[in-house]
């Protein structure tokens, strides 16, 4: 038997006004069972009807004999008898100073987990019990009160979770509606409470609720579920879907079907349709995976952007879908997809924006000139006079 209350066994909550009182009473009264003495000190019990806890009496051998004058008076058989109760005696006594040790443990425990103005009120209690009554008169809500509390409640937590995290929110929402359901408040109704919650998370799982609709829509109340039933298919819901989010997340950053990046590589190198330039820049500076799964920038990837693709190409269907969906599942691929093409399209509008001027680069081991012609030049005069830009000067040559 339990007769010290731990750190970790204390009621962490301060009963402090009536807000406090339903989560305060059921945290004594958890405290209180390992010593089986919450009947000694429940304050809805009558004091007519309290059990009282009184020490046991000391047995005497006229319980055995009533006509024997002394314990030698006693046969063999009585002597045996009486040394039972005896022993019986002494484990009662150990239960009685057990249980009186935890009620006044119990005692401590209360007035340490009251605020400062309602210990006063258990001041001039003699007993356990006593101060219990003391604090329900003063503190236990009525039951009008407790029904307005519930429906403030129920009427903030219809609302959805919001900003808040969802397990959170699943957790107040099932206790909330606990409470209402214990003083039979008609919005705990299961068909009525199975509406809120749908509503409240269609946000969140619209396929779920759509199905839940349809299966309810000709349902009659007592054929709802409980709202507890409700809340676990959801978690088991979000639960699913959270793996497959993962799965695709994993399955974007892979190598393709398991197979080891520089294979990979190396494979498309040999394919037709493969472009050398484009595989050739998969290199060893730790880059990290592409959506396709290759060791490549997303700026040079050939699913993602239609200008680096070869003539001819043609894309992998399983990749391209895992592309998609990547994008789909995880907002910053869109943004950096996003920013690339914005880029790309700036460089094409600033090549636009520099007029009819076309650049030829002349190959060559040693720094070689640009030259540019006008995109209107006569094709007789291209011999006359051409401009020829070295990298430090301008220079004109006939």
């Amino acid at each position: 038997m339990s007769t010290l209350i731990s750190t970790t066994q204390r009621a962490n909550i301060i009963l402090n006004t009536q807000e406090e009182w339903r989560e305060w009473i059921n945290v004594i009264k958890r405290l209180a069972k390992p010593d089986d003495v919450w009947q000694y000190m429940n304050p809805n019990i009558k004091q007519s009807r309290l059990p009282q806890l009184e020490p046991p009496v000391f047995p005497s051998w006229h319980k055995v004999n009533p006509n024997a004058m002394s314990y030698n008076k006693l046969s063999i058989e009585e002597r045996e008898t009486y040394r039972d109760l005896k022993t019986a005696y002494h484990t009662n006594m150990k239960r009685y100073e057990a249980k009186s040790k935890a009620l006044s443990q119990m005692e401590a425990e209360i007035q340490r987990s009251i605020s400062r103005t309602n210990c006063r009120y258990t001041l001039e209690c003699d007993n356990t019990y006593e101060m219990m009554v003391a604090l329900k008169i003063r503190l236990q809500p009525t039951n009008r009160a407790r029904e307005r509390e519930l429906e403030a409640r129920i009427h903030e937590i219809k609302k959805g979770p919001g900003s808040m995290d969802v397990q959170a929110w699943l957790s107040d929402f099932e206790n909330i509606y606990t409470e209402a359901e214990m003083i039979e408040l008609p919005d705990a109704r299961r068909d009525r409470a199975t509406d809120a919650f749908m509503t409240a998370v269609e946000p969140l799982a619209a396929p779920l609720v759509a199905v839940w609709e349809a299966y309810y829509i000709n349902k009659e109340a007592r054929d709802y579920p409980s709202i507890h039933s409700t809340i676990e298919q959801f978690r088991n819901y979000l639960r699913g879907k959270r793996g497959k989010e993962q799965a695709t997340q994993r399955g974007a950053f892979a190598s393709y079907k398991g197979t080891p990046q520089h294979d990979a590589q190396s494979t498309n190198l040999n394919q037709p349709n493969s472009n050398p330039k484009h595989s050739n820049q998969t290199t060893n500076r730790g880059s990290r995976p592409c959506l396709c799964g290759k060791i490549e920038s997303f700026k040079d990837c050939l699913y993602l952007f239609e200008w680096n693709r070869p003539a001819n190409w043609r894309p992998d269907p399983k990749i391209q879908q895992a592309v998609k969906d990547a994008l789909d599942k995880n907002h910053r691929f869109r943004q950096a997809v996003k920013r690339i093409r914005q880029q790309h399209e700036d460089k094409d509008q600033r090549r636009r924006a520099m007029g009819p001027w076309l650049h030829l680069r002349v190959l060559s081991l040693k720094p070689q000139p640009t030259l540019l012609l006008p995109w209107r030049i006569k094709p007789h005069l291209l011999l006359q006079s051409v401009l020829v830009r070295h990298p430090n000067s301008w220079v004109t040559t006939h």
